[in-house]
């Protein structure tokens, strides 16, 4: 709904772009009431769109949010027993490929103990989620002070540039099986249009930490497609594959490549797709 609520104004009298926390109670008052009530909300409210009003962009102010976690946990769900709950919300870079840096704004780190106190005494698993945190200042505190409680802890993304032995080390004591990390682009030539700020030698770095810290696999994700894409770039990347595997041959090396989508609001939602 963010990225393009047109499509889904077509079949919905109202679709509200951006974050509900404060607009919630008054959207679902309106809408419980009558079409016609949530229809002349819509003409008030900045974040409802219609097919007859776009919506205009709207400011959320920090102070109004609050992290989100799981409504429930339950062995049946798809993340067995695992309760969700987010770490931040916005991210601090502005990679040319994502809407989240440019869109979700502004950036909100939630403070450690809002964190802790989200999570139920009777959730022994918990996923801390978010677009990047790594870049959360306090992220080895909550990962270890969950850990020391004797639960499992794993993180939704994980930046190469980022990545230390001490949090590692945490998250393999909490659980983690295998370290899963974004090159993005094939070569650094790419990540540097990407706005990406992984090197190489970041992703090396991180597969020397994975081994330190005995995990036995680790998966790197990237994309194919992007502008001005050509042979030297995959033979780059293939190269820092093989190099990978030659240096640390204990280590099961997993390569996940999806192909480049323009996205709105981006620097690069103009660009072709890969013909």
């Amino acid at each position: 709904a963010r990225i393009n609520p047109a499509l889904l104004a077509q079949i919905g009298d109202a679709v509200l772009v951006g974050e509900a926390d404060h607009r919630i109670a008054d959207i679902c008052e309106a809408a419980l009431d009558s079409r016609e009530a949530l229809a002349r909300l819509a003409e008030t409210e900045a974040a409802l769109h219609s097919r007859h009003r776009p919506h205009s962009r709207v400011a959320v102010a920090p102070d109004e949010t609050r992290p989100f976690c799981s409504a429930f946990h339950s062995p049946d769900s798809s993340l067995a027993n695992m309760f969700l709950v987010e770490l931040q919300r916005g991210c601090p870079h502005r990679c040319g490929f994502c809407s989240v840096g440019h869109w979700q704004q502004p950036l909100r780190m939630f403070p450690a103990d809002e964190v802790w106190s989200a999570i139920p005494e009777t959730a022994r698993r918990i996923g801390l989620v978010g677009p990047a945190v790594t870049d959360h200042p306090d992220c080895e505190e909550i990962v270890m002070h969950l850990v020391n409680e004797g639960r499992q802890v794993s993180l939704s993304s994980m930046r190469a540039n980022r990545i230390t032995e001490r949090l590692v080390r945490h998250l393999v004591a909490g659980g983690l099986k295998s370290l899963t990390i974004a090159a993005d682009g094939l070569s650094e030539r790419q990540r540097a249009i990407l706005r990406k700020q992984v090197k190489a030698e970041h992703i090396q770095r991180a597969a020397a930490i994975a081994s330190a810290c005995g995990l036995k696999a680790m998966k790197i994700y990237a994309m194919i497609g992007l502008p001005d894409e050509d042979e030297s770039d995959v033979a780059e990347f293939c190269d820092m594959v093989t190099d990978l595997h030659g240096h640390h041959p204990r280590l099961a090396l997993t390569v996940a490549c999806s192909p480049f989508v323009p996205k709105p609001h981006t620097p690069l939602s103009g660009a072709p797709w890969m013909g």
